[in-house]
């Protein structure tokens, strides 16, 4: 079809030239158009046998080691080192041949432990530290012009994990993550190595079954409740709501300590709930000899502070709010660690709410621990 359409043109052209008053083109001219066009014609595509025959070209090659003390190996996309494979690799080179830039992706389910702290530039961003015996699971990189490994790398959590850690500055904290990449970075540029976490688990080599029991009654008096074996606010009322927090437990507005009761009074302190109501108050009513040791024992606040205030009625010895309380959804209650400092509890806390409803928020819950087993709630601050 092209072939007569470029005949056609030819023809078409001839037709105009012999109308002019110029001189004819010569015949054999035209003829020597018809060969040049046909030259430029697009080539017949290669056989299967023609593109076997075409040499490949060469992937790029890098030598890394699997821990400190490994044996070299020489690696491309697609190669296994360790637990790792290599799923992207660039290399970009100086003239002479050098490493300029490399970045290396690995690919694999792997388990590491190490301590974690606070990275230094990014406000939310987390590092970790591996053990000894981790840095033997990773891949060294066998160069003279980069470092082997860095001491820490850079964490991205799924969205998935409710227990990302919440610490302050100078804290750690010993864990055990799993991984599934690990990105390797070598440039002149700034740059980071890091992995992409899928699971986290804290590990505290003093933790006891004592310990636990204790950090949970501490989360659960303090207006929570557990049921099918997760901790969650309580929904009558609760402190966990006051997402300002407070510094000072004993200085508590009265309402607050009313709202507290309503939380440990009707679900942790044994007593029957049959016994805070009133026929002449609306709500709960709670007597003074309940009510008051309940908020010294977690508070320190006196009895003769407490009835100074509008919501204790002296002629019948009990305390009215005159309402019943109660909220909407919810959040549950993760514990992501613990600071222990002589005395004094902080309990690291995440107000994990179900998808689609409100945003999680963090908090610090301190308590301080009393000579005869008990313990004062003294602040709740948002992290």
């Amino acid at each position: 079809m092209k072939k007569f359409i470029l005949y056609f043109i030819i023809l078409v052209l001839a037709i105009a030239f012999s109308g002019c008053d110029t001189e004819n083109i010569p015949e054999e001219n035209i003829g020597e158009l018809v060969p040049a066009i046909e030259e430029n014609e697009p080539e017949q595509s290669m056989t299967e046998e023609e593109k076997e025959e075409v040499p490949e070209e060469e992937s790029e090659t890098i030598t890394f080691k699997l821990g400190a003390k490994g044996e070299e190996k020489e690696i491309s996309v697609g190669d296994k080192i360790g637990e790792w494979k290599i799923a992207e690799l660039f290399i970009e080179r100086e003239d002479n041949g050098d490493y300029f830039a490399i970045s290396v992706l690995f690919e694999g389910t792997v388990t590491l432990e190490g301590s974690i702290e606070r990275n230094v530039i990014l406000e939310e961003g987390y590092d970790i530290v591996l053990d000894e015996s981790s840095l033997e699971k990773m891949p060294y990189l066998i160069t003279s012009y980069y470092s082997e490994i860095r001491p820490s790398f850079l964490l991205d959590f799924s969205e998935e994990i409710e227990n990302k850690p919440h610490l302050d500055w100078e804290e750690t904290a010993k864990v055990r993550i799993t991984v599934s990449n690990f990105s390797f970075d070598r440039a002149p540029r700034m740059s980071m190595d890091g992995f992409d976490v899928i699971s986290i688990e804290y590990l505290d080599e003093e933790k006891t079954p004592e310990k636990e029991a204790l950090y949970e009654e501490i989360i659960l008096n303090f207006g929570a409740v557990k049921t099918d074996g997760r901790i969650k606010v309580n929904k009558i009322v609760s402190l966990y709501n006051k997402t300002e927090g407070f510094e000072n437990g004993a200085n508590l507005d009265e309402t607050e300590y009313f709202i507290w009761a309503m939380s440990y009074l009707n679900y942790h302190s044994g007593y029957s709930t049959e016994l805070f109501s009133h026929p002449d108050f609306y709500g709960w009513s709670y007597p003074a000899e309940y009510y008051e040791p309940a908020v010294f024992d977690f508070f320190g606040v006196s009895a003769e502070n407490l009835r100074k205030g509008k919501l204790y009625y002296p002629e019948q010895n009990l305390y009215n709010i005159g309402g019943g309380g109660g909220i909407g959804n919810v959040p549950y209650i993760i514990l992501n660690g613990v600071d222990e400092n002589e005395d004094t509890l902080v309990l690291h806390l995440t107000m994990d709410y179900e998808q689609g409803y409100e945003e999680d928020f963090n908090m610090a819950l301190t308590v301080k621990l009393l000579p005869d087993g008990g313990y004062n709630y003294i602040s709740y601050l948002p992290k």
